[in-house]
This record gives C-alpha cells, sequence and structure tokens, in this order.
C-alpha cells in the first residue's frame, strides 16, 4: 500500500474557491510549493509518454512503407511495360512458326496428292503391261517352241556321243564310272564348250521377252528341275555375306533400318553442302547476328543435320524432312524480303528438295523398305543358326563305317548333284594342308571328312546301267577322299548290295555292287533342295 501524503496546507493569504482549491490571481504566479501527484500518476503519465513516442515511431514506419509501396508501384508499371513488350514479341515469334507448320501442312498435303498421284500412274501401267503381257504370250510360245526345235534334235544326238565319252573315260581312268570330282571337272569344261542348247532372252523388248519374264516368275526356265534347287543358292560351305535386299534398298550386314536411314542422310546432306547456291545454310547462324537467336526459337543448319545422323540420333524420315524444312522456314521468316538472297536461296532449297526423284521425296518409302529388309534379316539369322546347330549335329553323327552323301554343287553327266562315300572315321579339322588323291586340297583349319568313293558302276556299253531302273555302284577304296563336313546331306543310310558280285566290262574284275533305291534318291533329291534353299522367312 502506498503511504498518503501529509495534509495539503494553503500559504497564508492564499485564495480558494468554494471546493477549496486554490485560486491564483490573474497574473499572479502559483505558489511554490503546489501539490504534490500521487506515484501513480507518475508512471501513468510516463507510460503516455511513452505510448505517444510508440504512436509516432508506428506512424514514421507506416509513411516509410507507404513510400516504399509508392516505388514499387512505380518499378512494376516500368516492368509491366516491359512484359507486356516482350509478350508481344512472342506472340509475333508464334505466329510465324505457325505460318511455318501451315507451310509444312500444305507442304506434305501436295506430297500425298502427289504419291497418290504417282501409284495410280503405275497401277495404270501394271495393267497396261498384264494386257500386253496376255496378247504376246500365244506369239511367245510359238516362237519359243521354233527356237526350242533345233536343240530338241541335238538332244537326241547327244546320248550316242556322251556314251563314247563315257567309254573312253573308263579306258584311260581304269575301274568303274566318272563320279570323282577330278573327272566331273573334266566333263563340265567339256560341257561348257559345246554349244548351249537352251535360247537365250531377246535383248530387245517384245513379247518373247514378257513372256518369258511371267514364266520364269511361275515355273522356271524349260529344263531345269526346281525341285532341286539351283547354283548360287548354296548356303552351308558358302554362305552368303551380302545384305538383304527389299525392293531397290540394300541393307549392309547386320545394318539396321535406322542406320540405313542416318547413312544415307550423311551423303545427301553432303551433297546438298556442296552446292554453292546453299551455302548460307552450310553452318549455324553465327551468335552475333542481329536478333536472330531471340527470334527465331529453333534454329537448323545442314551441319547440324548431319552429326545428328552421325550420330544415329534420326529414327524417322519425318524427323529428317522436318529439320529441312525448318532451315527453309527459319531463313524465311528472319528475311522476310523475297528479295534478300538468302530468302531466294532458301527458296531455292526448297525446290531442290522437292524435285521428283530426289531423296528428300522417296525416303520414306524406301525407309519403309529398309524396315522391312531389317526384319528379313533377324528371321535369316535365327534360322541360319538353327540350321548351323543341325550341320554341327549331322557332323558329329559321322562314325567310321557310315554311308555319307555330300553336296556336289552341280550336275554332273549322268544327272546327278550328290557324292556316296564311306567314311573311314569321324570328321576332323586338320591341323595342316591336305591334298586327297584325287588332287583336291584343303587348308590347315577346315573341318574334312575321309572316305571312299562309291564309283558308277558301268555296263558293257561303257555307260552308266540303269537297267531296271537301278542306280548300281561300286565302292572305290584304293583311293583317299576328302570332303568338306560342312556339305553333308545324309549321314548312315543302307545301300542294298547284290547277291552277286558283277564282272567289268573292262578288267573282268569282280566288284561288290550297291543299289540306290528309288525312295533313297528321292530322300537324296529332298536334302538337296533343303540343302540349297535359302532360309524362308515370313
Amino acid at each position: 500500500m502506498e503511504e498518503d501524503a501529509a495534509p495539503y496546507e494553503p500559504p497564508p493569504g492564499a485564495a480558494q474557491d468554494s471546493e477549496g482549491m486554490l485560486v491564483a490571481a490573474p497574473g499572479a504566479p502559483l505558489p511554490a510549493g503546489g501539490p504534490r501527484l500521487p506515484d501513480s500518476c507518475k508512471r501513468l503519465l510516463k507510460d503516455l509518454a511513452e505510448e505517444m513516442l510508440l504512436m509516432h515511431s508506428r506512424q514514421e514506419t507506416a509513411e516509410q512503407r507507404a513510400e516504399q509501396a509508392e516505388k514499387k508501384l512505380t518499378r512494376r508499371g516500368v516492368s509491366e511495360g516491359a512484359a507486356a513488350d516482350v509478350l508481344r514479341r512472342q506472340a509475333a515469334a508464334s505466329a510465324a512458326q505457325a505460318d511455318a507448320l501451315q507451310l509444312q501442312l500444305e507442304e506434305a498435303q501436295r506430297q500425298v496428292e502427289q504419291e497418290r498421284r504417282l501409284r495410280q500412274a503405275a497401277e495404270r501401267r501394271v495393267a497396261e503391261l498384264e494386257q500386253q503381257l496376255a496378247a504376246a504370250r500365244p506369239q511367245g510360245r510359238r516362237q519359243r517352241q521354233e527356237q526350242q526345235q533345233p536343240a530338241q534334235q541335238q538332244q537326241q544326238a547327244r546320248p550316242d556321243a556322251d556314251a563314247r565319252q563315257v567309254g573312253l573315260a573308263m579306258l584311260a581312268g581304269g575301274r568303274g564310272g566318272a563320279a570323282s570330282p577330278q573327272r566331273q571337272q573334266q566333263q563340265q569344261q567339256q560341257r561348257q564348250q559345246q554349244p548351249v542348247d537352251r535360247p537365250m532372252p531377246p535383248e530387245q523388248p517384245g513379247p518373247d521377252l514378257l513372256l518369258r519374264l511371267a514364266d520364269a516368275g511361275q515355273d522356271g526356265w524349260e529344263g531345269e528341275e526346281e525341285e532341286e534347287g539351283g547354283e548360287g543358292l548354296r548356303r552351308r560351305g558358302g554362305r552368303r555375306g551380302a545384305g538383304a535386299v527389299a525392293g531397290a534398298v540394300t541393307l549392309k550386314p547386320g545394318e539396321t533400318a535406322q542406320q540405313w536411314l542416318n547413312r544415307h542422310i550423311v551423303a545427301y546432306v553432303g551433297t546438298l553442302a556442296r552446292e554453292r547456291d546453299f551455302r548460307p545454310f552450310e553452318k549455324p547462324v553465327p551468335r552475333t547476328t542481329p536478333d536472330y537467336h531471340r527470334l527465331v526459337k529453333k534454329p537448323m543448319d545442314l551441319a547440324t543435320v548431319k552429326i545428328k545422323a552421325q550420330r544415329q540420333q534420326y529414327t524417322s524420315p519425318r524427323e529428317f524432312r522436318a529439320d529441312l524444312l525448318l532451315i527453309v522456314n527459319n531463313a524465311k521468316f528472319y528475311n522476310e524480303s523475297q528479295k534478300h538472297p538468302v530468302h531466294q536461296a532458301a527458296d531455292r532449297l526448297h525446290d531442290y528438295l522437292h524435285k521428283p526423284h530426289s531423296f528428300f521425296n522417296k525416303v520414306e518409302g524406301d525407309f519403309k523398305q529398309a524396315e522391312t529388309a531389317e526384319v528379313l534379316n533377324e528371321q535369316r539369322a535365327a534360322q541360319e543358326v538353327e540350321l548351323e546347330q543341325e550341320e554341327a549335329q549331322l557332323a558329329h553323327s559321322v562314325q567310321e563305317g557310315s554311308n555319307i552323301a555330300v553336296y556336289a554343287g552341280e550336275d554332273d553327266i549322268n544327272g546327278n548333284r550328290y557324292y556316296l562315300l564311306q567314311a573311314l572315321g569321324r570328321s576332323r579339322k586338320l591341323r595342316g594342308e591336305d591334298t586327297d588323291d584325287f588332287g583336291t586340297t584343303y587348308e590347315k583349319g577346315e573341318e574334312v571328312i575321309e572316305g571312299h568313293y562309291y564309283d558308277y558302276w558301268v555296263g558293257p556299253d561303257g555307260g552308266w546301267d540303269r537297267r531296271g531302273g537301278r542306280r548300281p555302284y561300286y565302292l572305290q577304296d584304293d583311293r583317299r577322299a576328302l570332303v568338306p563336313a560342312s556339305s553333308l546331306l545324309m549321314v548312315d543310310f543302307e545301300m542294298q548290295e547284290r547277291e552277286e558280285p558283277e564282272m567289268s566290262p573292262f578288267d573282268g574284275a569282280e566288284q561288290a555292287v550297291y543299289d540306290v533305291t528309288p525312295d533313297l534318291h528321292k530322300q537324296l533329291k529332298r536334302a538337296i533342295k533343303r540343302y540349297t534353299a535359302e532360309p524362308a522367312v515370313a
């Protein structure tokens, strides 16, 4: 509790009002000893003073904030004006890009229309050729029959000459027929020197040529056995190394469609860069060019296209075509005046790209063919692996005494395309160069099979004794033969031995004779067809 102040005693002579308050006369000073204030009043006055100072400080702070806000609003107004300017420029650039896209769309529509017209023209041309072919077929057949009559006459006269040649060969070479590779080669050289009986296609297009093309696509040339395949299709021992072909597009071995596309883009862009008219687009536009990189949002040039292709970044022709059109559109957008040299160069580049047979126009169709070729390559590779595994198993199954058949590569004088042998052991890799008794040499590392040939058994006339539909052979066990393991057709089949030995008409020696049955001959022909066929693809 606070102590009460002592009673106040007014000074002598002081005037008081009715309530006891001191009243000073006008002009008279207040008494020196006035009433003292309580401490609570003092503290109250002090608090009021501090609160007034605080309010004053807050007022100054508010004024400062208001001033700062006013400055910010001023700066914001300037920034908004600049932003509006930037937005206007961006809108102009977007409008230019929209115009470029519209040009691309119109160009695509024009190309689609052009392709449609080309397709219709091709269909009309095919229909015309079919009509010509239908009209020329009867005439061509008559011409071919007339050309084949001399050949048929020569073929009728040939058997006697062939028999005489075989007899002379038997007398010169010893017992048996002429089934060894060395004698086969000599006979082949003799046949090559004789006139070819088959009529050749005419050099100039005509009805007979159209007929031959149609017949070749359906039945092959006359006189050829389609069942046994043809030379040049050999898989084992001489696999093809070329890439797949689809239409006019050829892939390199192991090449994908994307790699083919980028490889041709590099070559095509190199051709464009060498043109004098297209020098402005050869390299990127310098950074010092006024406002170019601010206005052109996506610069493009021939060097950049080439680098992208070298890095295999193009996955479709559409991306490549879009980049070349972007070069044209950027040049026209930045150089608006049609009289500007760069604008004119862009027009010339546009015309060059859209030539009828340019790579720019054909790339999409060619790329589809490349994709088809890539699928064919993958399927062929998978089937080649499977066939190689089968061939390895076939070679591994060869044992001593096994009868084996190997592919001969071509028909011999008796119309066979296979050799028959009796194996002397398993297949093996040569540790050095080796030559068999028939003069055939194999290099170090080649896998071969050693054995004895089954040679043709001849009759009294010196020819192969085919009486009664037989195919007789005897084992030529006095000469060693080597054959490549990769040429195997069949392994471990049975040949029917005749009950009694036969006597050679040349030296009188008796030999065991083995017959190839018609069923075995058909199996060998089917094996040849499978051996020579290209891998089947879907």
